[in-house]
């Protein structure tokens, strides 16, 4: 934690800012293919989808959960995504298992059907069904919770330090131009005193 924030002229408190990265983090603020200079991560803009029909916004809202949020994401951006991602996965191996486990082939004379798969193969599956289960379960319960509000606080920190960085960015350039300005002035004005002096002689 950076002590000199608290010195950062407008600087939001955590409140707002967590307030605000909550409110900007699903996909129709990310911005995926924008490069870190732009910064779009920030800007806390809503993508503007009211020229394009429905089917065209879930297709484009789709294509953004696929990618991430891009270069430009914030941390809290970044860690929903991967929560996302982590969620699919378990689903969709899920859904391998039980259809590999439910396979099932036909005794041509009996007409019995009979599991495709060995016996330790599906008492493996069923070993990892259980797991994936209680995984998800974490997941989406106060596991996953804490593990989403632990993002968001670093997200804040990042936030922060983000404003603190472009700040003194920009009061290093006008400290700058308001150097060089006081030199030029003093300049002028010694010519003015050498010019005083020699007239006083």
């Amino acid at each position: 934690m950076n002590d000199d924030y608290e010195q950062i002229p407008g600087m939001p408190g955590d409140e707002a800012i967590r307030a605000e990265l909550v409110r900007t983090g699903g996909p129709a603020y990310w911005r995926p293919f924008g490069t870190a200079e732009e910064g779009n991560g920030y800007n806390g803009r809503e993508t503007d989808f009211s020229t394009v029909t429905e089917e065209a916004k879930a297709k484009i809202l789709s294509t953004r959960l696929r990618v991430g949020p891009g270069p430009t994401g914030t941390p809290y951006q970044h860690a929903l995504w991967e929560h996302h991602n982590r969620q699919i996965a378990l689903e969709k191996e899920a859904a391998e298992i039980l259809e590999r486990m439910t396979a099932v082939i036909y005794d041509p004379v009996t007409g019995e059907g009979i599991s495709k798969a060995p016996t330790d193969q599906v008492q493996a599956d069923s070993h990892r069904l259980s797991q994936i289960r209680a995984e998800l379960e974490r997941h989406r319960g106060a596991a996953g919770e804490l593990k989403l509000e632990r993002a968001l606080a670093k997200a804040v920190e990042a936030e922060k330090a983000r404003y603190r960085h472009e700040y003194v960015l920009a009061e290093a350039k006008r400290r700058a131009a308001q150097s060089s300005l006081d030199e030029e002035i003093e300049r002028r004005a010694a010519g003015y005193r050498r010019g005083l002096t020699a007239i006083n002689r």
